[in-house]
């Protein structure tokens, strides 16, 4: 009857332990990933002018919106997108939903 309480008080320190990982890669993702992925979101559309490539994207977004580029630039402007913006966003998504699966 003590081997029982025992394995039993370790799994609930165990299922503790993995409530307490999965809460602190939470805030981790709130403190750090998400702000830097909204600075990227930012510069990668182009609404960030404080660097070289936000001014460089601001620029591509002007002649996108005044439609003066051509098919392959405009597929080319869809393509860095989603490689910047879509995929590091469903990899952190993907990343959070498996720590709360597996926790």
């Amino acid at each position: 009857r003590r081997s029982d309480d025992t394995t039993e008080s370790q799994t609930f320190q165990g299922y503790r332990l993995a409530k307490t990982m999965v809460l602190l890669m939470a805030i981790l993702y709130l403190i750090q990933v998400l702000p830097a992925t909204i600075s990227q979101f930012q510069e990668t559309i182009g609404f960030s002018n404080d660097t070289a490539l936000g001014r460089l994207k601001a620029k591509r977004r002007r002649v996108r919106t005044q439609f003066k580029d051509r098919y392959p630039q405009h597929l080319g402007h869809l393509l860095d997108l989603f490689m910047n913006i879509l995929y590091m966003n469903l990899v952190y998504v993907l990343n959070i939903v498996n720590i709360l699966i597996n926790s």
